[in-house]
């Protein structure tokens, strides 16, 4: 009897990445190696509102992806990076859309 291991992917599909990149909306950059996309990093930028404040917004985001950078800056904005590999797209995919039904809540503001 073999023993079956599970198969985690190591590059991207293109549809896959596509779906991603229409999922989030907003800048990214690609990291390759030896010609293959092997990481994405997604980021965007949020304003604090009357409603909600920055803090409060990254503290309640900050434990629905496992691989976020959360960054406040001078300004009062708060700037998030994620890193999704081909193994964490599912993850990211959740993600995206736990983060816009928080957004939706910055807009109502």
């Amino acid at each position: 009897m073999q023993n079956q291991m599970k198969h985690t992917p190591v590059n991207f599909q293109n549809e896959e990445l596509l779906k991603l990149l229409k999922l989030w909306e907003s800048s990214y950059t690609f990291k390759t190696h030896e010609g293959q996309i092997k990481t994405v990093e997604f980021s965007k930028e949020y304003q604090a509102n009357k409603k909600i404040s920055v803090d409060a917004f990254a503290i309640r985001i900050s434990t629905t992806y496992s691989y976020l950078s959360i960054e406040k800056s001078e300004s009062n904005s708060i700037i998030i990076k994620a890193t999704v590999k081909p193994s964490s797209s599912q993850e990211f995919e959740v993600f995206c859309r736990k983060l816009k039904e928080y957004e939706a809540l910055l807009r109502e503001a």
